[in-house]
């Protein structure tokens, strides 16, 4: 077998083939993904599409390499995904698109129109639709995950779920999220999208509480978590009989959390500082 019929072999096994010679740069994609992909490479070649130097820089080859490992990873080839195929109905019976309109489906940005006209003339036509088209998309799971979680929460187990499991689930739906599940895939995106933050040594926290207008209320017995005795209605986060401490950064927070003009009407309220 001929080198060239060897390259050919390749390039229609990649899907693509571009020039050799030319070279992206970080600053080429809006993609963090492929951002990333091209700083961990860092040839340190100049680029071939834009005039910034020092960026970091890898072949045009390897970065549309990275980019169809990741199409792939969510699009195939419809038959090869089990998509029907009827040819009185008009083809594919699902969404199909080009390698062209996949590339504008799934929104890649390029610095120059140069750039992305030599991706989209690298790359072979093909025919594409999602991967596991006939389940539910990740987004769609979580939010069907939140629902079922909060139905399972308000009608059969309020407070204590963390080893329950509700009448309604179905173990044998394969894409069916655990309503107690969501907590930890919650807690997963919480992380990776750096919502955390950590409330200082010192921050002002305020509590309130509405009280007759002759009452005065000063101590942080007074003013902070109520008794075991006292806490007796339940509400969004505690049951009843489990004292918890709310509290807000602003205090009008703190009194539209804890005012209620239909039944504090001629009362007063006292908010306590914690730091």
């Amino acid at each position: 077998m001929g080198r060239a019929k060897e390259e050919w072999m390749e390039a229609q096994e990649k899907g693509f083939t571009v020039d050799d010679d030319k070279v992206v740069c970080t600053n080429c994609f809006e993609d963090t993904g492929i951002k990333a992909f091209i700083a961990e490479i860092n040839n340190k070649e100049g680029c071939s599409y834009c005039a910034e130097p020092g960026n970091a820089s890898c072949s045009l080859e390897q970065a549309m390499e990275h980019i169809m490992n990741c199409i792939s990873s969510e699009w195939g080839h419809p038959e090869d995904e089990g998509l029907p195929y009827e040819t009185r109905e008009g083809g594919w019976q699902g969404r199909v698109y080009d390698s062209w309109e996949l590339l504008e489906n799934i929104g890649l940005e390029t610095s120059t129109l140069e750039l992305y006209e030599d991706i989209c003339s690298g790359l072979f036509d093909q025919a594409w639709c999602e991967r596991d088209h006939l389940s539910l998309t990740e987004d769609q799971t979580l939010l069907y995950g939140w629902r079922a979680f909060s139905r399972f929460v308000i009608t059969e187990a309020r407070y204590v779920f963390f080893r329950a499991s509700p009448s309604f689930h179905d173990p044998n739906q394969h894409d069916e999220m655990h309503p107690v599940e969501i907590l930890d895939s919650l807690g997963a995106i919480v992380k990776e999208m750096g919502l955390l933050n950590v409330i200082l040594k010192g921050t002002s926290i305020k509590r309130v509480r509405i009280v007759e207008r002759h009452e005065a209320p000063a101590s942080a017995k007074e003013l902070g978590s109520p008794s075991r005795k006292h806490a007796k209605m339940p509400n969004r986060m505690s049951p009843a009989g489990i004292p918890m401490f709310y509290g807000a950064y602003r205090i009008e927070t703190a009194i539209a959390e804890t005012f209620d003009p239909m039944k504090d009407s001629g009362k007063k309220a006292v908010c306590g500082e914690w730091h």
